[in-house]
């Protein structure tokens, strides 16, 4: 029997053919040059897909339930037609003005071709392109600080108070800049400095030359940004404020967002409901804050990161645009000269009581009033063009 195995054994080896030899790459045929697939003919088609000319049977009886493909229906292509001329004439239609059936039909859905709607959804799109672009910069620089403080500075933070630890990392940024900038800037690099750099100075290099990728992409969103904002209803309102114009705008229009309707402000009945949105109300006396409570932050709704882009927009640069006697200063010096007695009358408060008054705090609540006349006025213009 065990004979009769191996026989059978080596007969089955024997039928099996021979694997061929692998040949060496240098003899191996080279690879045929693929050309690149041609332009597609229709707007969002993918250029490697073939469109479908012949749909299934059990597709083309939907099809002509429906009455025919939306792409071929000549008054579709009339519309877009008038679209198309819109844009190029820089005049935005918007979709209350659509012709009659101006919007195509996706199965159960309906879509705007062109309009104020869809203008809005773009610069909510490009607003969150925006910040993150903002955040990929600030990656760049915090590490490459951080590492600066490390190997240079000598940095520990298990035997350095807070005030150090802030201090040594504003060196870190001078040191950063300085490198950047061949070595001009505030603070000078001396032998020892050098030799300490001399380790991690490629890093920082490749550091500030990726932050520079990221500088050119926000600059061309944020251009796209004003160019859409320049096609909405209040564009010459907002070119008329000074520190306000056409990027702010659309900043703040990013952070409003679409809307439930996609109008953006219009679907905002009150003036308060558009404050919240921005983190600008006031609950029980209190400002719209971040509270550790889940009743009460359910209730204030209030996000950080929304609120820090219109403190940027209103209570630092339209702030710093406006000159005495201008409307929104005027708002500013109203708010402020109401809230400066309160800082002799709570200055026996201990820091930290709520009740306390400093005139740091009268300055950002004027400049928080002064952001919400601006959301009002933005609000009301908005409702009336």
């Amino acid at each position: 029997m065990p004979q009769l195995r191996e026989r059978d054994a080596g007969e089955a080896r024997r039928s099996v053919p021979a694997t061929p030899r692998l040949q060496p790459i240098a003899s191996m045929p080279a690879a045929p040059s693929i050309a690149p697939a041609a332009k597609p003919a229709r707007r969002g088609a993918s250029a490697w897909v073939k469109p479908i000319d012949k749909l299934p049977p059990a597709l083309n009886g939907r099809r002509e339930a429906a009455g025919g493909d939306a792409h071929d229906n000549s008054e579709t292509q009339g519309r877009r037609g008038i679209a198309a001329k819109s844009r190029a004439a820089g005049r935005l239609i918007p979709d209350e003005d659509v012709p009659s059936g101006g919007k195509a039909q996706t199965g159960t859905e309906t879509q705007p071709i062109c309009g104020l709607a869809a203008t809005i959804a773009r610069i909510v799109e490009l607003q969150r392109l925006r910040k993150f672009c903002i955040t990929a910069q600030s990656r760049c620089d915090r590490s490459i600080e951080a590492l600066i403080a490390t190997v240079a500075l000598d940095y520990r933070p298990d035997v350095m108070t807070p005030a150090q630890r802030k201090a040594l990392f504003r060196r870190a940024r001078d040191i950063r800049k300085a490198v950047e900038r061949g070595g001009k800037g505030q603070i000078r690099i001396d032998t020892r400095l050098s030799n300490a750099l001399s380790p991690i100075l490629p890093a920082i290099l490749l550091s500030a030359a990726s932050r520079k990728h990221w500088d050119t992409y926000r600059d061309k969103t944020e251009g796209e940004m004003g160019q859409l904002a320049g096609l909405l209803p209040v564009a010459a309102w907002a070119q008329s404020i000074a520190g306000f114009g056409l990027n702010n705008l659309a900043i703040l229009i990013g952070e409003i967002g679409k809307g439930r309707a996609g109008n953006g402000i219009g679907d905002f009945a009150t003036v308060s409901r558009l404050w919240k949105r921005l983190g600008l109300a006031v609950f029980n006396g209190r400002r719209q804050q971040r509270v550790k409570d889940k009743a009460l932050a359910d209730l204030h709704g209030f996000s950080p990161v929304r609120r820090a882009e219109v403190f940027v927009v209103g209570s630092v640069s339209v702030f710093m645009a406006q000159k005495p006697g201008m409307t929104y200063r005027d708002e500013y010096d109203r708010r402020r000269a109401l809230t400066a007695p309160r800082v002799a009358a709570t200055a026996d408060l201990p820091k930290g009581n709520p009740q306390r008054w400093s005139l740091r705090r009268c300055d950002m609540d004027a400049r928080r009033v002064m952001t919400k006349a601006l959301v009002r006025d933005l609000w009301i213009e908005w409702r009336a063009a």
